[in-house]
């Protein structure tokens, strides 16, 4: 069994948030959308649990991770279009 540990960055953080625009699909670290997170920033935030933030009224959590060709696309879960149902939305990094 692995562990991930804190590391003294995380002290006294309750969460990571990872921005989104909903114009693009590209994940940022910043609520300006302007630095587009990193492949092992993107990483880390999934790993030690994240929200991600689009716009400034919706947030949601990921449900999975996937890294090809050295870029991390984080799958949220969102509102389906009808009662009971469930959508799925990403975000991508850039390569470190």
């Amino acid at each position: 069994m692995d562990r991930i540990y804190n590391r003294a960055e995380d002290k006294n953080s309750a969460n990571i948030i990872v921005y989104g625009k909903a114009s693009d699909t590209k994940a940022y670290s910043d609520e300006a959308c302007t630095m587009q997170c990193t492949t092992s920033e993107l990483k880390n935030a999934f790993m030690k649990g994240c929200i991600v933030a689009i716009g400034s009224d919706s947030m949601y959590y990921p449900v999975s991770l996937s890294i090809a060709s050295k870029v991390a696309t984080l799958t949220y879960a969102k509102a389906g279009s009808t009662s009971g149902s469930a959508a799925t939305a990403t975000l991508v990094s850039v390569a470190d």
